[in-house]
């Protein structure tokens, strides 16, 4: 018991210490200033409105990954998220679903349940191979390698009608809570550029939550999935084991390890923080063990996904996990969607659209 009450007090002060030094740090900082604000109404729509609207001649795939290309290059020299684009390539692929649309190579309910995608930006983790961009581990020995080959996820994704714009930054091999490197440098949080963006998945976690993507694709060993997702105000899905792992922006109490968390079933979750607070990039260290939060999950193969739950008294977002039993990703989503239209989901950073 004293010895509990001496582990107690040591973080206690230590928690003193970490608040006080992030007060200062604040304090002495000049807050910079926002990034451009959404102007165009299809950053607000979500992929399968945006595949739905393309499907249906509403909206051209050209139109869209226009204005995505048009939004990454308004917000990334604020965030520093790109580490290299395709968007000469990914206009040609736009222009060629158009025209296949246009020549009626496709039926329209066929083309919902085989591609559902169609059409549709999506943006990658560097560390995910894109044929043809930057796939060094944003690590110095790689410097200037590109992928050969599209990673089987990518294909998949391909398949199913998606347009790769660009791939983003992370930390030196995904190894850590920040996204910086030698390469490319620091990944900025878009609700305030003094933040982090997280890691290893930040630069998605940037992109999304500048409403500068609309599907990114991203991988979890400890929360570098959900981490980002939390800092940046979006939805972040981790799979169970062995499932593809995505982000999404617009979708759609501590446990007793050895019950293998059974008490889930098939119809139960539990509701969890995913992390502490946001991260000051100088206080980064500070905070590795809040990562605990999420890598238990891992360590059991458990899905959840991180909920954005709106901004903090400082305008910066808070979210809570939401966790299931293994394969039971459906209840993870089915939640985060109700929890999406209670509390409202991503709030993006800065709005200034006219009806």
């Amino acid at each position: 018991m004293i010895m509990l009450w001496k582990i107690r007090i040591l973080f206690g002060i230590i928690n003193i210490i970490y608040a006080t030094a992030h007060r200062i740090l604040l304090y002495f900082s000049k807050k910079p200033s926002s990034i451009p604000p959404i102007t165009n109404s299809l950053y607000m729509l979500s992929a399968s409105t945006l595949a739905r609207k393309i499907r249906q001649g509403e909206i051209t795939s050209y139109e869209v990954v226009q204005a995505y290309i048009t939004r990454i290059k308004e917000v990334n020299p604020f965030l520093n998220a790109v580490v290299e684009d395709r968007f000469s390539a990914a206009i040609i692929e736009a222009k060629n679903c158009d025209e296949q649309l246009k020549a009626g190579k496709f039926d329209v309910a066929i083309l919902e349940k085989e591609k559902p995608l169609y059409g549709v930006p999506l943006t990658v983790k560097e560390c995910c191979a894109v044929k043809g961009c930057s796939h060094s581990g944003c690590t110095l020995p790689r410097k200037g390698m590109k992928a050969d080959y599209d990673a089987t996820v990518i294909e998949l994704l391909r398949n199913a009608g998606a347009i790769p714009l660009c791939v983003t930054n992370t930390p030196e091999l995904s190894t850590g809570i920040e996204s910086t490197n030698l390469l490319i440098g620091r990944t900025c949080n878009p609700y305030d550029t003094r933040y982090s963006a997280g890691g290893s998945s930040g630069g998605e976690g940037a992109l999304l939550g500048a409403g500068a993507s609309v599907i990114g694709l991203g991988s979890d060993m400890a929360g570098s999935i959900r981490l980002p997702a939390f800092l940046n105000g979006v939805f972040g899905h981790k799979p169970t084991a062995g499932k593809w792992i995505f982000f999404n922006t617009k979708i759609i109490s501590n446990c007793n390890s050895s019950l293998e968390f059974d008490l889930l079933g098939d119809n139960g979750v539990f509701i969890y923080p995913t992390f502490r607070n946001q991260i000051l990039p100088d206080l980064a260290l500070c905070e590795l063990l809040s990562v605990s939060s999420c890598g238990i999950v891992n360590i059991f193969g458990f899905p959840a996904v991180n909920v954005p739950m709106g901004l903090n008294h400082d305008g910066m977002p808070m979210g809570i996990q939401v966790i299931a039993a293994p394969y039971q990703d459906r209840l993870c989503l089915a939640v985060a969607k109700e929890l999406e239209t209670a509390f409202g989901g991503w709030v993006p950073p800065s709005v200034s659209i006219r009806d």
